[in-house]
């Protein structure tokens, strides 16, 4: 054991480098665990499965392959910090790539809908390739109607839905991501396990639990005074606000369903429900 001891000893002179890649620790390791075999093979033993599974021509010998990466990630995962773009966003510009972890939760009362949202000024084009102009009332119009058949099939489906918010940035990340905090994390887990399993407009739905509890720690705040220089590209959200006349409707309904049923499933609906096209299809449907 006294090996392993001069190996664990390494550890901080030369994983401290931050910009280490993993390469060079690979190779570094590699090193130390041919010097501990050399002084103690027992030692070396206790780190590396004796099992050949080194890729061909691969220039380390299996036996130190074997759990090399599995201790890399241990040398490593020390020195590296959780991302506070994905911690208060719950998604990041850099994605897999970035250097920093993006500890995704177990649970959570909001889940995330990825690029859910077609904003059509974003995506209308005429047969010659040109821009179709879409009005303001015409975008308000489509965009409310969106929110009202999500927000709508999440309360009916799975579970009160607290709060609802949907991005208007244009980045990979953040574009079209629905984010829906539920009352309880029971319902959300729910949600997450049967949505990836539904369509949404003839595409794959792809919902995760999110880490974002506090969306006003995620908004951009300069988007809401009019003054973000980012524009659709902000690492902020950037939140599409509907319509009074839809907030009122639907915020009110779950007043007037409270009142007359108390609030739980089955309760009566002081008006009746409008019959609606679905655009989510699957076994939830």
């Amino acid at each position: 054991m006294a090996a392993l001891s001069s190996i664990l000893a390494w550890r901080i002179p030369w994983t401290g480098v931050r910009w280490a890649t993993i390469h060079e620790i690979t190779k570094r390791w590699t090193q130390l665990i041919r010097w501990a075999a050399a002084k103690s093979p027992q030692s070396c033993l206790t780190l590396c499965d004796p099992i050949d599974c080194s890729p061909p021509g691969s220039p380390i010998p299996g036996i130190l392959q074997a759990r090399t990466l599995e201790w890399v990630a241990i040398l490593v995962f020390p020195y590296r910090v959780n991302c506070s773009f994905y911690f208060k966003i719950g998604a990041c510009r850099h994605g897999d790539r970035c250097s920093r972890l993006h500890n995704k939760p177990t649970f959570s009362q909001t889940i995330a809908l990825l690029n859910i949202y077609r904003n059509p000024q974003n995506s209308s084009q005429s047969a010659d390739g040109l821009r179709c102009a879409v009005s303001d009332v015409e975008m308000q119009e489509h965009y409310d109607e969106f929110f009202e058949e999500v927000f709508t099939e999440m309360e009916e489906k799975y579970g009160e839905v607290e709060e609802m918010n949907v991005c208007d940035n244009l980045g990979d990340h953040l574009v079209g991501n629905v984010y829906v905090k539920f009352r309880r994390e029971e319902d959300a887990e729910k949600a997450v396990i049967d949505l990836n399993n539904r369509w949404f407009n003839g595409q794959p739905i792809h919902a995760e639990l999110s880490p974002v509890t506090d969306f006003r720690e995620a908004c951009c705040r300069q988007y809401e005074m009019g003054e973000c220089t980012r524009g659709g590209f902000c690492n902020f959200m950037h939140l599409k606000p509907i319509s009074r006349e839809l907030r009122r409707e639907l915020y009110g309904r779950r007043r007037k369903k409270s009142l007359v049923g108390g609030g739980g499933e089955g309760a009566l609906s002081c008006e009746p429900e409008t019959v609606r096209h679905s655009h989510m299809t699957g076994p939830g449907a």
